[in-house]
């Protein structure tokens, strides 16, 4: 009878010790969650308040774009709402750009993209979107390209910068 009695303490210590530590881990990671989504609306707040939003393009080998990703407020500074409006792919942003800077900014890009010794790893690029208004307003983007070790370019990651009040 002891040894039952020993095994049934031993147990109740083992599930209530499991179930604290359960509930200590789903605190700590409501906490980390709450953290990240603090941390996300600073973020967001500072790309407001610098007129800027977030964008990632990601490249196959032959330096193609695979994955384009545009941020809420990205797709809010051109007047779209959401990604119905303004998909993820690298066609909705190249379609946007002014006749006159569209060869430009493809050369520009092309150039830093084939740069397989790695020279060039930050883009620096102003031109003219046209908004969903219809109306052409000046942007710039400041983006690094992050490069395989032998210089083949798999993503660019950047900020997207309204100048309009600049020009």
């Amino acid at each position: 009878f002891l040894f039952l009695a020993l095994i049934g303490i031993a147990f109740s210590f083992y599930f209530i010790g499991n179930k604290k530590q359960k509930m200590a881990m789903s605190t700590a990671k409501e906490e980390a969650i709450k953290q990240a989504s603090d941390a996300h609306a600073v973020i967001e707040r500072i790309y407001t308040a610098l007129k800027s939003a977030a964008w990632r393009l990601e490249y196959d080998d032959h330096c193609q774009v695979v994955s384009a990703r545009w941020s809420e407020g990205f797709r809010q500074m051109l007047g779209y709402q959401d990604e119905n409006d303004f998909p993820n792919v690298y066609e909705a942003w190249a379609d946007t750009l002014h006749p006159e800077d569209a060869e430009r900014v493809a050369h520009i890009l092309a150039d830093i993209l084939h740069d397989f010794e790695g020279r060039q790893n930050m883009v620096d690029i102003e031109y003219r979107c046209k908004t969903k208004q219809g109306e052409y307003r000046w942007f710039r983007i400041r983006a690094q390209i992050d490069r395989k070790e032998n210089g083949i370019p798999f993503a660019m990651t950047g900020v997207f910068m309204d100048i309009e009040d600049e020009k």
